[in-house]
Protein backbone atom coordinates (compact mmCIF):
# COMPACT_ATOMS: atom_id res chain seq x y z
CA UNK A 1 0.00 0.00 0.00
CA UNK A 2 2.67 2.69 0.78
CA UNK A 3 3.75 5.05 -2.07
CA UNK A 4 0.88 3.88 -4.17
CA UNK A 5 -1.48 6.08 -5.62
CA UNK A 6 -4.31 3.80 -5.37
CA UNK A 7 -8.14 4.54 -6.25
CA UNK A 8 -10.12 3.39 -2.22
CA UNK A 9 -13.56 3.31 -3.39
CA UNK A 10 -14.04 0.12 -2.17
CA UNK A 11 -13.05 1.13 1.22
CA UNK A 12 -14.97 4.41 0.99
CA UNK A 13 -18.56 5.06 2.24
CA UNK A 14 -20.06 4.94 -0.89
CA UNK A 15 -21.54 8.29 -1.73
CA UNK A 16 -18.35 10.13 -2.40
CA UNK A 17 -18.93 13.64 -3.10
CA UNK A 18 -15.17 14.40 -4.20
CA UNK A 19 -13.85 14.65 -7.45
CA UNK A 20 -11.51 11.79 -6.95
CA UNK A 21 -11.45 8.95 -4.50
CA UNK A 22 -7.71 8.55 -5.28
CA UNK A 23 -5.30 8.52 -1.86
CA UNK A 24 -1.98 7.54 -1.78
CA UNK A 25 -0.68 6.15 1.93
CA UNK A 26 3.10 6.85 2.75
CA UNK A 27 2.56 5.12 5.60
CA UNK A 28 0.71 2.26 6.72
CA UNK A 29 2.52 0.05 9.84
CA UNK A 30 0.13 -2.01 12.28
CA UNK A 31 1.84 -3.55 15.49
CA UNK A 32 0.51 -5.30 18.49
CA UNK A 33 1.23 -2.58 21.75
CA UNK A 34 0.21 -3.93 25.31
CA UNK A 35 -1.40 -0.79 26.76
CA UNK A 36 -1.72 -1.64 30.54
CA UNK A 37 0.39 -3.57 33.20
CA UNK A 38 -0.33 -6.58 34.93
CA UNK A 39 -1.64 -5.80 38.42
CA UNK A 40 0.26 -7.28 41.67
CA UNK A 41 -2.25 -10.43 40.84
CA UNK A 42 -0.55 -10.59 37.68
CA UNK A 43 -3.85 -9.49 35.76
CA UNK A 44 -3.82 -7.22 33.25
CA UNK A 45 -1.97 -6.84 30.17
CA UNK A 46 -4.46 -5.47 28.00
CA UNK A 47 -3.15 -5.83 24.28
CA UNK A 48 -4.03 -3.33 21.49
CA UNK A 49 -3.56 -3.23 17.62
CA UNK A 50 -2.40 0.03 16.61
CA UNK A 51 -2.33 1.17 13.67
CA UNK A 52 -0.68 4.31 11.80
CA UNK A 53 -1.82 5.69 8.55
CA UNK A 54 -0.24 8.38 6.86
CA UNK A 55 -1.64 9.95 3.58
CA UNK A 56 -2.19 12.44 1.47
CA UNK A 57 -6.14 12.50 1.86
CA UNK A 58 -8.58 10.04 3.40
CA UNK A 59 -12.10 9.30 2.37
CA UNK A 60 -15.08 8.58 5.05
CA UNK A 61 -14.36 5.87 6.40
CA UNK A 62 -11.87 4.78 4.71
CA UNK A 63 -9.46 4.25 7.97
CA UNK A 64 -12.43 2.18 9.48
CA UNK A 65 -12.87 0.05 6.45
CA UNK A 66 -9.31 -0.37 5.29
CA UNK A 67 -8.41 -2.07 9.30
CA UNK A 68 -11.65 -4.38 9.16
CA UNK A 69 -10.40 -5.69 5.60
CA UNK A 70 -6.67 -5.70 7.00
CA UNK A 71 -8.44 -7.93 10.39
CA UNK A 72 -10.32 -9.94 7.95
CA UNK A 73 -7.45 -11.06 5.94
CA UNK A 74 -4.91 -11.97 8.61
CA UNK A 75 -7.60 -14.00 10.22
CA UNK A 76 -8.09 -15.90 6.89
CA UNK A 77 -4.65 -16.46 6.27
CA UNK A 78 -4.44 -17.59 9.77
CA UNK A 79 -7.40 -19.79 8.98
CA UNK A 80 -5.04 -21.22 5.71
CA UNK A 81 -2.75 -22.16 8.11
CA UNK A 82 -0.41 -19.47 8.43
CA UNK A 83 2.31 -19.33 11.21
CA UNK A 84 3.39 -15.91 11.93
CA UNK A 85 7.13 -15.44 11.63
CA UNK A 86 6.86 -19.12 9.41
CA UNK A 87 6.71 -19.75 5.44
CA UNK A 88 6.12 -17.06 2.97
CA UNK A 89 3.90 -14.57 3.42
CA UNK A 90 3.83 -13.08 -0.17
CA UNK A 91 0.67 -14.76 -1.18
CA UNK A 92 -1.19 -12.85 1.59
CA UNK A 93 0.50 -9.49 0.88
CA UNK A 94 -1.65 -8.37 -1.61
CA UNK A 95 -5.23 -9.61 -0.80
CA UNK A 96 -5.81 -5.75 0.06
CA UNK A 97 -4.76 -4.39 -2.78
CA UNK A 98 -6.96 -6.84 -5.01
CA UNK A 99 -9.96 -5.79 -2.78
CA UNK A 100 -9.04 -2.24 -3.42
CA UNK A 101 -8.36 -2.27 -7.45
CA UNK A 102 -11.25 -4.28 -7.58
CA UNK A 103 -13.22 -0.74 -7.12
CA UNK A 104 -16.02 -2.94 -5.78
CA UNK A 105 -17.72 -2.02 -1.67
CA UNK A 106 -18.40 -5.30 -1.22
CA UNK A 107 -15.26 -6.93 -1.73
CA UNK A 108 -14.43 -5.01 1.58
CA UNK A 109 -15.02 -6.20 5.28
CA UNK A 110 -17.09 -3.98 7.26
CA UNK A 111 -16.08 -1.23 9.15
CA UNK A 112 -13.85 -1.49 12.09
CA UNK A 113 -16.03 -0.17 15.34
CA UNK A 114 -14.79 3.45 16.36
CA UNK A 115 -14.52 2.39 19.51
CA UNK A 116 -11.03 3.09 20.43
CA UNK A 117 -9.77 4.86 17.06
CA UNK A 118 -7.58 7.82 18.15
CA UNK A 119 -7.34 10.62 15.62
CA UNK A 120 -3.75 11.87 16.10
CA UNK A 121 -2.79 14.70 13.71
CA UNK A 122 -3.45 16.82 10.36
CA UNK A 123 -0.84 17.89 8.50
CA UNK A 124 -1.72 20.72 5.89
CA UNK A 125 0.64 21.82 3.14
CA UNK A 126 -0.06 25.33 1.56
CA UNK A 127 -0.50 25.41 -1.70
Amino acid sequence: LEGRELNYFALSYGKVETETTLCTLYRARASLIEYMENDDNGRGGQQAICVELTGNRFLRRMVRKLVGTAIREVLLAFDEGYEAGKGDVTKYNGRIIDVIESQIRRQSAIAAPPDGLIFVDAEYNDG
